[in-house]
């Protein structure tokens, strides 16, 4: 997944996961190929690698906003 934090406009590649000690009562977190941890208010929107992984990232509370390229359906982008 890319991911852009609130005060760039980079896209980092990330992972959601719930091993990093940010992460708190198992609710994941979202950290880049340094391990820094990037909570839902650090974070503008998330870039999915796929559907499923969108529905993760929405359930974690991160705003989700997916490529045209991928299926359009319901919820396909969130504001």
């Amino acid at each position: 997944m890319l991911f852009k934090n609130a005060w760039m406009d980079t896209l980092f590649q990330g992972k959601l996961t719930t091993e990093h000690p940010s992460s708190s009562y198992g609710r994941p977190v979202i950290v880049n190929q340094a391990n820094l941890a990037f909570g839902v208010d650090e974070v503008a929107y998330v870039i999915p690698d796929d559907e499923a992984q969108a529905e993760k990232v929405r359930l974690a509370g991160y705003r989700v906003h997916t490529p045209l390229s991928m299926v359009i359906g319901p919820d396909s982008t969130q504001a």
